[in-house]
């Protein structure tokens, strides 16, 4: 956080309007072959009826939801990637944390607010996955 501040301060001089707060944290996860069912490693996928193919080829999912009484909004994105290993298949989990402000100089809070939307991200990539995809990544 403080190269952002560093940045921000050399930058602040040029800026006449802040519209939008956010943190965003773009996350890959090697998921291993074969994945018979991704709920094994994620809480939040797609679901395929029954009634259809269940191998996939691809995927891309984005979902907003409120948070914090629709102050704030989280954008969450899975997508699957090329994978650098033919042993596994790769997603990419996209969480992205924002606000809209209407600030015309920076706000003390601004770094407090990036904070609180770093501690939402966690939550909700902690949300997102499961103990054997937590196993995976430590």
């Amino acid at each position: 956080m403080s190269e952002a501040r560093r940045i921000w301060d050399r930058c602040l001089p040029a800026v006449r309007t802040v519209g939008r707060l956010g943190v965003r944290y773009i996350n890959r996860l090697d998921l291993p072959l074969p994945v018979r069912d991704f709920k094994d490693f994620l809480r939040t996928v797609p679901e395929i009826s029954p009634d259809m193919p269940q191998e996939l080829s691809g995927m891309f999912m984005r979902v907003q939801l409120p948070v914090e009484a629709n102050e704030t909004q989280l954008f969450l994105t899975e997508t699957m990637i090329q994978p650098d290993r033919p042993e596994v298949v790769s997603i990419v989990l996209d969480i992205d944390v924002s606000s809209v402000t209407n600030s015309r100089s920076a706000n003390k809070d601004m770094w407090q607010r990036f904070e609180q939307f770093r501690t939402i991200k966690n939550e909700v990539f902690e949300a997102c996955i499961t103990d054997r995809m937590r196993e995976l990544i430590r």
